[in-house]
């Protein structure tokens, strides 16, 4: 029985990676044919260090470090699981619709680096001064 569980796990994660694998070769042939495509995502979770979210097409998840976030300092709520930026005051939370653009795909780690549509970043710090 411990032998059928250890092959079990192992399987399991054999085929999450294959999976995640497939999804970061479709992002990659759609980067290479439209570099500057957004996609549309929501916050899965948010964290001291930055956000994390989730590809509503692909379900895949993401993540971006607070640094890659708006030009603010961003300060953690732990009590409602929020990101507010000090200067700005513009708040990143759970459920948050937002657009990210791929900045980088690695087949070898199956990882993927993201930025934030800029766009998206100029109307909220304009809006916020």
């Amino acid at each position: 029985a411990t032998h059928c569980s250890e092959q079990e796990r192992i399987s399991f994660r054999a085929e999450n990676s294959v999976v995640t694998l497939k999804k970061l070769r479709l992002l990659e042939k759609e980067f290479l044919r439209d570099p500057l495509r957004y996609h549309t995502a929501i916050v899965t979770k948010i964290k001291p260090f930055g956000l994390y979210f989730e590809l509503i097409e692909l379900m895949l998840e993401g993540f971006l470090h607070i640094s890659e976030l708006e030009d603010d300092y961003f300060i953690f709520d732990e009590r409602s699981s929020i990101l507010k930026g000090r200067f700005t005051g513009h708040i990143h939370r759970l459920g948050e619709k937002i657009s990210v653009q791929i900045a980088r795909i690695d087949l070898i780690f199956l990882e993927s680096r993201w930025m934030l549509k800029q766009e998206q970043n100029s109307k909220k710090r304009k809006r916020n001064q």
